[in-house]
């Protein structure tokens, strides 16, 4: 197959799986051997025939192919995708409880240079837990199916498990318009008080209302653990915030 055909090939598959709804019932894999859109967006697609078509042996532009199924640079996002992003300015802990942590979110994304994010603004939530230790927090509140990726439309998780797995597959490091943050001498610290199961975890700021105390940080530079429980510091201090869209 010339390079030209099984590039048509790809794009041909990829839009067939962005237009059959049904592979969301089964993020493996669509009803009728159809392709599952987030693996065509990553390393390869695969028919239901086992017929493998992989874009970077084809030299094929990953934005190319995001083109197709929606998830493009720019913070475009198909059906299913949550656009995730750290936020530029920094905020002491007392955020107003979790309510007042998600409109701090709502105004960095409405704020955005990337019109697809400016225009979802209310959809955005902020990646922090309240409560005791061990409850449910910020887990409760994702979506029950869906990926993940940043405003570049790199992939972050392509499923909630992968997200709560303690492992994620790129840092959050850039901002509502796509700016990398500062992340040097804990210049990249975001407040999260969320351990990588979603839980509640230790610190909490008291529930993000007060300057006294410890809260749970997460680092944006990393991919491990890290990424939101990289312990606590205290609280009279400004840190970043994750955000979420639902």
């Amino acid at each position: 197959m010339s390079r030209s055909s099984a590039f048509s090939l790809l794009i041909a598959l990829v839009l067939a799986a962005a237009c059959d709804s049904s592979y969301t019932s089964d993020p493996g894999q669509s009803d009728g051997g159809a392709v599952d859109a987030a693996s065509v967006g990553d390393d390869a697609a695969t028919t239901g025939g086992g017929v493998g078509v992989d874009a970077d042996l084809l030299g094929v532009d990953a934005n190319v192919v995001d083109a197709a199924t929606g998830n493009s640079d720019g913070g475009a996002c198909g059906a299913g995708c949550h656009v995730m992003f750290v936020t530029s300015d920094t905020f002491l802990p007392t955020l107003g409880g979790q309510a007042g942590a998600d409109q701090k979110c709502k105004d960095a994304a409405k704020m955005s240079k990337i019109p697809a994010i400016a225009s979802r603004s209310a959809r955005f939530v902020a990646w922090i837990s309240t409560g005791m230790q061990g409850d449910p927090g910020m887990g409760a509140r994702l979506p029950a199916i869906g990926t993940f990726q940043r405003p570049d439309g790199k992939p972050i998780a392509r499923s909630v498990a992968e997200l709560l797995s303690g492992m994620i597959k790129i840092n959050i490091v850039e901002d509502e318009s796509g700016s990398a943050i500062l992340t040097g001498n804990l210049m990249g610290a975001v407040w999260t008080g969320t351990a990588t199961n979603g839980k509640t975890s230790t610190n909490t700021c008291g529930d993000w209302s007060t300057t006294n105390g410890g809260g749970s940080i997460g680092q944006a530079s990393e991919v491990n653990a890290n990424w939101t429980d990289a312990g606590a510091v205290a609280c009279n201090q400004s840190k970043h915030l994750y955000c979420l869209e639902q």
